[in-house]
């Protein structure tokens, strides 16, 4: 891979779903009044989904165990509804990764390494 893009939709159930997974009782998750009441337009995708996301797209050419380390910064939240889109771009030292939404905001940076 050299460089690879993946287009990722965001379904609106997801928050809660993850929520329930990992017991997370954030009402910013899942609880749109709640969460603009907080400074966003709406309840926010979980950062680990987020990350979970990122991950599942980095490994899907092969075997999980290749992965060896993933470093990200989060730029700004993910909304249920967003169609994010993965870039990732292979270099010397690894795969450089950035995550945008449909508007071309940078939401996650990062790079992961590959054994």
């Amino acid at each position: 891979m050299s460089e690879k893009i993946s287009s990722l939709p965001i379904d609106h159930r997801l928050p809660r779903k993850f929520a329930t997974l990992i017991h997370d009782e954030n009402p910013i998750h899942i609880d749109d009044r709640y969460a603009r009441e907080h400074g966003f337009k709406g309840a926010i995708l979980q950062g680990m989904a987020t990350f979970c996301l990122v991950v599942r797209e980095v490994i899907s050419d092969g075997d999980p165990t290749t992965l060896r380390s993933i470093s990200v910064r989060f730029e700004a939240p993910v909304y249920p509804g967003d169609r994010i889109v993965l870039n990732m771009k292979r270099e010397d030292k690894g795969i450089l990764l950035s995550l945008r939404d449909q508007q071309g905001q940078l939401l996650l940076a990062g790079r992961a390494t590959l054994r």
